[in-house]
């Protein structure tokens, strides 16, 4: 369910940031979508809700990935 969850909040990540970046006061210059794209996943956002949703997702993947493997380490200890 979390890893659900993981996909709807970076989906709804991705949206948010499409608007705030169409919105900038960037008049009669299109921002190309790759240069969109390397901000969105490699830089901070200037707003401060965007900064901690994005923040919040990588804590959300971090504990997705630290309780898959810790799920895994179990199982195989359970077999033995």
């Amino acid at each position: 369910m979390l890893i659900v969850a993981l996909i709807g909040a970076f989906l709804l990540y991705v949206v948010l940031y499409f608007f705030y970046e169409a919105a900038s006061p960037r008049l009669g210059v299109a921002v190309p979508l790759l240069e969109s794209v390397r901000a969105m996943l490699f830089t901070l956002p200037g707003s401060a809700p965007l900064a901690f949703l994005k923040l919040g997702l990588i804590l959300l993947a971090f504990y997705v990935i630290i309780d898959a493997l810790r799920a895994a380490i179990s199982r195989s200890r359970r077999k033995r």
